[in-house]
């Protein structure tokens, strides 16, 4: 793993520069596909910036690697519940 991704990774993110969150964490899986981590800060990027289908997908990648991650799991219950709030109000 390259520290220096990671830690772009991550200052990106503190930052909410999420589209160059993105790009990083992707660079990193180009080299590690099975990188919980920036699969993990993948997913929340993606959820930042309105994808959550897209959010979604990579939160199961990571519990294709780890079918116990707690936080992969947390992350795609708000994401269902969101989307069934967001059902809810539009059914009203």
């Amino acid at each position: 793993m390259n520290i220096d991704l990671t830690n772009l990774a991550i200052e990106t993110a503190l930052c909410s520069n999420w589209k160059q969150a993105i790009k990083v964490n992707k660079e990193i899986l180009k080299h590690n596909k099975c990188d919980i981590e920036a699969l993990l800060r993948l997913a929340h990027a993606l959820e930042v910036i309105g994808q959550p289908t897209l959010a979604k997908r990579f939160n199961n990648k990571v519990l294709k690697i780890d079918k116990f991650n707690p936080i992969a799991k947390r992350n795609i219950l708000r994401l269902k519940t969101t989307k069934s709030r967001k059902n809810s109000r539009n059914q009203i």
